[in-house]
């Protein structure tokens, strides 16, 4: 019976190492993919930082081209130098 229990006991040693690694093996995973995510969104905000520094440099312009005769313009491109 000793016997027994020492085997259970080591088989259930075994298994418990065998998922401690499974775990850690995803907790890896996990982590490779939060990196990923975060490495993505600091790509999108430093994007749409330069998408709105842009737009910031056309609507500095507007003033400048603001003399244009607009009654040739339609439409939104009208209405942004009217604004």
């Amino acid at each position: 019976m000793l016997n027994d229990l020492q085997s259970q006991t080591t088989e259930l040693e075994s298994s418990v190492e065998k998922e401690k690694e499974e775990v850690r093996g995803v907790v890896e995973e996990v982590r490779g993919v939060v990196r990923r995510v975060e490495g993505e969104e600091e790509r999108w905000r430093s994007e749409m930082r330069e998408m709105r520094q842009e737009v910031d440099e056309l609507k500095a312009l507007l003033p400048s081209v603001s003399g244009i005769n607009t009654h040739c313009l339609r439409g939104p491109e009208r209405r942004l130098l009217e604004d």
